[in-house]
């Protein structure tokens, strides 16, 4: 009896289980496909880290649930996503598992070997293209199977990352099937794609024809629209960038295709002019278009929200301003609303399939997209050819009206020359009676006119005279005003030494002089008040010989140039240094790229003489000395420098003093403080440029800049 129960319990148990197990996918043609998605189970695995072993206990289990909708709507979803599918297969080759969405970012397929052993397959958005099976822009793994007629178990999964819109549509076929269903489908982006191309080069053509932006932007957006749909369509990575699927990581492609939209759409419907304060609003999504562009260096959930927001706000922005501009009766918004509303509708449709609030249609889906777009571009180009033809229209019309213009007026033309000619005909006889008074004036006239002639040259060759008299005057006078500034510059300074420092010695030698003993002349307090009278002595006749040099100088401005070897004049130099250099152990170095030089022989060898004496007497006793002297030939002249590693000073603080007289910045040193002063004079006379930099305990670099000047030739 017990028996009997257990054996009626295992047959009812293989009748439920044939009753509710899941029917297989029969395939028993080559030329046809099946779409299977409505015939899968499926099972969520939110952890996303479970495996096919774990996967098929789960199902035996009875987790996965065959889906309520024909075509199964997963946007959204946390996870990856798995599905079961028995498949029987009734032809003689392998059959092929086809996923017409482009978005997923990885599909795995598993099938189960003879040896009982799962084999997977992956391809995807994030693989690269050679991973599937037919070379085509959907997804296309292959199903082995040598087991004929006998029902194969097959499991997929999903894996979204990024959460894109995933409607769940499979298709099932042999070979030829599957390449047959994507052909088509390939046919009509491609169709759409040839249409805007055409559109392209009609634009384009009529843009070099017509000088106006509007066509290039136009041009522009239709090139967008073509990479958006190559891009939404698979095409561009199957063909632009195959091996490289991290491209595809990234929604940088819509920002090119906003960022021309906006565009062109503001100046066909004419914004900027018509509707400023809107205007002004499409600079947001411009800025956020540049921010999707930029992608590939933005977190991925900001650019996400970013294309939703361009996707939310762009079409409010279009509609506010179409129907704005259509209740101004604007004749361009209405025809903009032909074009683009059906673009908007289905955009609309698929956003809300893509929600799950509308069932999937295949009206909804890419290619109702692609269809629209052609038609809103192809309005576009024939309202863009409208302005053409009218604009041509325009120009026909205004080239009618000016030779209307230009006939009307030659009609008054002749009417006047003949009302004049019948007035001059009725004076002819007035004009012949008096002809001979008329010649008479005539000669009158004209000895008039030759005296005026004479008159008015003798009036132009005065006023001219005038001119350049007064122009000269005014040259001579804004001479004459700097050569007084410049006079009373140098009274100004002279006022100064003859107060200070001509004095100084003048009222030692008096001050000597009045302590000296008449009485006792060979006495030794004499004698060196004699030393002291003779050092003041000497000590004015150095100012005086040095303030004599700046009056030649200042006063001989015009002084002959010639060519002068610098080795021969630096030798001559130096050999008047050669004890104080050989004692104190200078080390002196020339570098004489140019060895020839155009100035005046007396100021170049007073101011190489004045840098080198200078850099002697202030060396530094904490270091071993030393003196770099260089020339070089430049395109407008030579250049003189002279480096030392002496005490130096501070030359930012103290510029202004640098080149002025009796300026001392070390007075343990005797100076009389003339010597930079005389070299800027001289360097100045010969019209050339000085700079000075110096720093504390670093020592002093000078540069001077001698100009090329025609060498002046003796009388």
């Amino acid at each position: 009896m017990f028996s009997r129960v257990v054996i009626v319990c295992c047959f009812l148990a293989l009748v439920l289980q044939y009753t509710y197990a899941q029917q297989p996918v029969i395939v028993g043609s080559r030329d046809h496909v099946v779409e299977v998605q409505h015939r899968v189970e499926l099972f969520i695995d939110s952890t996303g880290t479970r495996g096919i072993r774990e996967i098929e206990k789960i199902y035996a289990q009875g987790a996965f649930r065959s889906p309520t909708e024909q075509v199964p709507n997963l946007t959204g979803t946390d996870g990856t996503i798995w599905f079961r599918l028995i498949i029987q297969n009734q032809l003689n080759e392998p059959l092929f598992l086809s996923f017409p969405e482009i978005f997923f970012e990885e599909i795995t397929v598993y099938s189960k070997e003879k040896s009982g052993d799962w084999q997977g397959a992956s391809t995807g958005f994030f693989f690269p293209v050679r991973t599937r099976s037919l070379p085509f822009n959907r997804y296309i793994l292959k199903l082995e199977n040598d087991r004929a007629n006998i029902p194969m178990v097959v499991y997929g999964s999903i894996k979204a990352e990024s959460k894109p819109p995933i409607l769940l549509r499979m298709s099932l076929g042999s070979g030829p099937a599957i390449s047959s269903e994507s052909r088509k489908s390939e046919l009509v982006s491609m169709a759409v794609i040839g249409i805007l191309l055409i559109m392209l080069f009609y634009n384009f053509c009529l843009s070099l024809v017509i000088s106006d932006s509007l066509f290039l932007s136009y041009c522009v957006y239709i090139i967008s629209a073509v990479f958006l749909i190559l891009w939404l369509s698979g095409f561009s990575f199957e063909w632009f960038w195959p091996d490289f699927p991290a491209i595809n990581r990234y929604q940088w492609a819509l920002g090119p295709y906003y960022l021309a939209q906006i565009w062109f759409v503001n100046k066909l419907l004419g914004v900027k002019g018509q509707l400023p304060p809107l205007y002004k609003t499409s600079f947001t999504i411009y800025f956020l278009s540049v921010l999707v562009m930029i992608s590939p260096v933005m977190p991925p959930g900001f650019v996400h929200a970013m294309s939703v927001v361009i996707g939310a706000l762009s079409p409010m922005y279009f509609l506010v301003c179409s129907l704005i501009l259509a209740y101004r009766k604007e004749k361009i918004a209405f025809i903009f609303l032909i074009g683009w509303l059906p673009l908007l509708v289905v955009t609309v449709l698929n956003m809300l399939m893509i929600s799950g609030n509308l069932p999937y249609h295949i009206a909804y889906d890419k290619h109702g997209m692609e269809v629209t777009l052609a038609w809103e571009l192809v309005i576009f180009s024939l309202v863009l050819g409208y302005r053409f033809n009218r604009l041509r229209v325009e120009k026909l019309e205004m080239q009618h009206e000016n030779l209307r213009i230009v006939s009307e007026q030659k009609s008054l033309l002749r009417k006047m020359v003949f009302e004049q000619t019948e007035e001059i005909m009725a004076q002819n006889d007035q004009l012949l009676r008096n002809q001979e008074e008329i010649k008479q004036q005539n000669d009158r006239l004209e000895r008039q006119n030759k005296a005026y002639e004479r008159l008015r040259a003798l009036i132009l060759k005065q006023n001219h005279e005038l001119e350049s008299a007064v122009q000269r005057r005014t040259v001579q006078l804004a001479h004459s005003n700097e050569e007084l500034k410049r006079h009373l510059h140098q009274v100004e300074q002279f006022s100064f030494i003859s107060a200070h420092n001509l004095r100084a010695p003048v009222a030692r030698i008096l001050g000597l002089a009045s302590i000296f003993d008449r009485s006792k002349v060979i006495g030794k307090e004499n004698v060196a008040v004699l030393d002291r009278i003779v050092a003041c002595a000497k000590d004015l006749d150095i100012i005086i010989h040095d303030l004599g040099a700046i009056l030649d100088t200042q006063k001989n401005t015009s002084e002959k140039s010639e060519t002068i070897d610098l080795k021969l004049l630096l030798d001559k130099i130096l050999n008047r240094y050669e004890a104080e250099v050989s004692i104190e152990g200078i080390h002196i170095s020339i570098n004489a790229q140019a060895r020839y030089v155009q100035a005046v022989p007396a100021y170049l060898d007073s101011i190489l003489s004045n840098l080198i004496s200078n850099s002697i007497k202030y060396r530094s006793d904490q270091k071993p000395s030393f003196i770099r002297i260089s020339t070089e030939e430049l395109p407008s002249g030579w250049k003189l420098e002279v480096e030392d590693n002496g005490l130096g000073f501070d030359s930012k603080l103290l510029s202004k003093k640098v080149f002025e007289p009796f300026q001392r910045f070390h007075t343990h040193k005797e100076g009389k403080g003339l010597g930079m002063f005389l070299v800027k004079t001289q360097v100045t006379a010969m019209q050339g440029i000085i700079e000075l930099h110096s720093e504390p305990n670093k020592g002093t670099h000078v540069t001077i800049i001698i100009p090329k000047r025609k060498l002046q030739k003796s009388a």
